[in-house]
């Protein structure tokens, strides 16, 4: 029998205690076993999720309640072992549940809990210069939205009650300051190579559909195809940036000419100067990026399929 740890961001978007009410109500009526933790410092949902797969191994499953950057936490603890992970969107952005629920309510999600399935899907593990190897759940980004991002989150401390309105806020305070950097980037995907050394103004690694509260670009993604889906943005004049930002918003840049689109298994990406980037929005600077794909390295819990093969 299948026991649900699950694990309350601090950081939540919505109440806590709601939340606890929400989860035990819908948890008993279905006859399921569950506990309930609430994070207290960084990581401490990694340390959580760690301890309760050596205790119950492959008969438990971590639900994360909260954003991207707490999912990350518990897919490091998580891959490689038997205990399945499984998320309600109690964050910010909530950009990776974009992409296994769309904009289904966490009520709706928990009242379908008994319907759950389990699946594996890949993860990407990154290696940045003076960093630790660590898993990408969702997107690796760089560049000009990683600018973005930084920006959101001063604005979030400054101005709590914005919530998902900041990384708006942020865009517009920020598209003027829109450069280019210099990168030099190898990809492969089946034994075929793919270089460029020149500058762009963004680019993202993507293995889920959303980031940056809603961008989407890898609208075709899936999670369990063992590649990863690469995107650079052009050195390209300002004024064509924001139709570009609308189409990257809404999905439909596939076809752009400004923009690179290719599936990715692994590679590497270097710079002259410090690259800003992100890996599910916790924010690094770095000199090199390396990444590689690994198939089915994390076990899911999942209620749809339309993001899988």
């Amino acid at each position: 029998m299948k026991e649900f740890l699950f694990i309350i961001s601090t950081k939540a978007g919505s109440s806590s205690h709601k939340l606890h009410e929400q989860i035990q109500r819908e948890m008993q009526l279905q006859k399921i076993s569950f506990l309930i933790r609430e994070t207290k410092h960084k990581n401490h949902a990694q340390e959580l999720a760690r301890d309760f797969s050596c205790q119950k191994e492959d008969s438990g499953v971590v639900i994360v309640c909260g954003g991207d950057g707490t999912l990350n936490e518990a897919a490091n603890a998580l891959a490689g072992t038997k205990t399945a992970m499984g998320v309600l969107p109690t964050g910010t952005a909530n950009d990776f549940s974009k992409t296994l629920y769309k904009d289904r309510e966490i009520e709706e999600i928990l009242k379908n809990f008994h319907k759950g399935f389990f699946s594996p899907i890949d993860l990407i593990e990154t290696k940045l210069s003076d960093h630790k190897s660590r898993y990408c759940l969702n997107v690796l980004s760089f560049g000009f939205d990683t600018i973005i991002l930084k920006e959101a989150y001063k604005l979030l401390e400054e101005h709590p009650k914005l919530k998902a309105k900041a990384y708006y806020a942020a865009i517009l305070k920020s598209i003027l300051k829109i450069n280019s950097y210099p990168y030099e980037i190898y990809s492969y995907f089946n034994e075929k190579i793919f270089h460029r050394n020149s500058e762009y103004i963004l680019g993202a690694i993507c293995n889920g559909s959303f980031y940056g509260n809603g961008f989407n670009p890898n609208p075709k993604g899936r999670l369990n195809d063992g590649t990863a889906f690469l995107v650079l943005l052009e050195n390209i004049s300002k004024y064509k940036i924001p139709r570009l930002i609308l189409k990257y918003k809404k999905g439909s840049h596939l076809q752009s000419k400004d923009i690179l689109t290719q599936l990715t298994q692994k590679g590497m990406i270097t710079s002259p100067k410090n690259i800003l980037c992100n890996i599910d929005g916790e924010i690094f600077n770095t000199r090199k990026i390396e990444w590689s794909v690994e198939k089915n390295a994390l076990n899911f819990f999942h209620l749809e399929n339309h993001h899988l093969n």
